[in-house]
Order: C-alpha cells, then sequence, then structure tokens
C-alpha cells in the first residue's frame, strides 16, 4: 500500500496544517502539562535552599489583563522589569504550567527583572489556579483541565499574542 501524498493529507480549513500535525501538538502539549505537574511539589514556589544572587536592577511589577479580540479571549499577564536603567531590555516570555498563574514563579521574574530583562508571565485560562482552586477533587479538575485539547490549542496562542502586545 502506498503512502498518501502529501497534498491529498486531510487539512485543516483554518491554518493549512494537517490534522494530524494539530493532534500530535496538542498530545506533546498535554504531556508537557503532566510533566510540570508531577515533577513539582508547588506552583512557582523555589525549590528549598534556592539562592539566586540578585543583579544590579531595582525590580517592579505591573498588572495587565489584556484582551485577544480574534478569539475573544482574555489573556492576563505580570509583567516584571528593571525599575531603573535605561532599556531597551530584552524580553522573556514565561508560561507557567498546569494549575499555574502569572502570580507564580515571582522569585524567577524578581531575578531576571534585577540582571535586566523584561519578564512577562502569561495566565492560561482554563489551564491555570482557578482549576483546582475551588475544587473538592483538585487532581480531578487538573487531568480534566489538562484532557481539554482547547486548553492545548490557546496556550501556544496566547503567548504568540502576548509576544504581540510587546
Amino acid at each position: 500500500m502506498s503512502e498518501m501524498p502529501i497534498s491529498s493529507r486531510p487539512r485543516d480549513d483554518r491554518s493549512g496544517r494537517s490534522i494530524v500535525y494539530n493532534v500530535f501538538m496538542a498530545g506533546l502539549m498535554f504531556l508537557m502539562f503532566v510533566l510540570c505537574f508531577c515533577t513539582r511539589d508547588g506552583f512557582g514556589d523555589p525549590e528549598p535552599g534556592y539562592n539566586a544572587a540578585s543583579g544590579t536592577f531595582a525590580v517592579d511589577s505591573v498588572l495587565y489583563n489584556w484582551h485577544d479580540s480574534a478569539r475573544d479571549r482574555d489573556v492576563p499577564v505580570r509583567i516584571y522589569y528593571p525599575a531603573t536603567g535605561n532599556g531597551p531590555f530584552p524580553v522573556i516570555i514565561f508560561s507557567h504550567g498546569l494549575g499555574g498563574s502569572r502570580d507564580g514563579y515571582e522569585y524567577l521574574g524578581r531575578c531576571w527583572g534585577s540582571h535586566g530583562y523584561v519578564s512577562v508571565h502569561v495566565q492560561h485560562i482554563g489551564s491555570d489556579a482557578a482549576v483546582w482552586q475551588d475544587s473538592i477533587f483538585k487532581m480531578r479538575a487538573m487531568r480534566q483541565a489538562a484532557a481539554d485539547l482547547a486548553n492545548a490549542v490557546n496556550r501556544p496562542k496566547d503567548v504568540s499574542f502576548a509576544i504581540d502586545q510587546m
């Protein structure tokens, strides 16, 4: 049996990418979510004994609630930045793991900011802390969020949207 030519493979009409590619990427994102969740004790807390040396810049942060009108989706962010200095400064886009938020990993945002980076912490609605915080069955809620393919599709789009806002 011969292989189907690339041009005749099933395509998603909106992006032109193959459906197999989209399913593969969604599965890969799901695996990354599970690995991130299963390998951390907390959500954004430094490991015991963590002591990163601060840089030379004072650091401040600001909250934004951006709205992606193309997807009708809110994208909350917290931005850590050097409060002093004459930029421009390089930008880091930080995406939390499953069950996290823009407020997690503050220690990284402050450390990077003190070394002259702008750190944009994107919160992904649907796979953020709101998924488990009010749930009696926290692990079940997390598994359901991880299995939701819409979250796997929206997370990288949230990051792209954040980059476009910069």
